[in-house]
């Protein structure tokens, strides 16, 4: 018969993700934070291509893309964490 500690630990590891799907959900996550960054990116560039670089929207448009670039950059680095983790289950 289990002790009341180790029927806890079961229970915790039932309830807990398996590895498996920890890497689904990052890879979801990154690729439903992609999706509308594209969109973005590429409107933005539409935008900054009818503007003159003089005219001050241009500088927005240039941080607009630059914090699309931002998050590409985090969700580079979460996909390559995800893929030099090595599986534990």
């Amino acid at each position: 018969m289990m002790d009341k500690e180790s029927a806890t630990s079961a229970e915790k590891e039932k309830k807990s993700p398996s590895y498996s799907e920890i890497v689904r959900t990052a890879r979801k996550l990154c690729h439903d934070l992609n999706q509308p960054m594209q969109t973005i990116s590429g409107y933005s560039d539409l935008l900054a291509m009818g503007i003159p670089k003089e005219d001050p929207k241009y500088a927005k448009i240039l941080k607009i893309q630059e914090a699309v670039g931002q998050v590409n950059k985090i969700t580079g680095q979460l996909m390559n964490l995800m893929l030099r983790c090595k599986n534990p289950d």
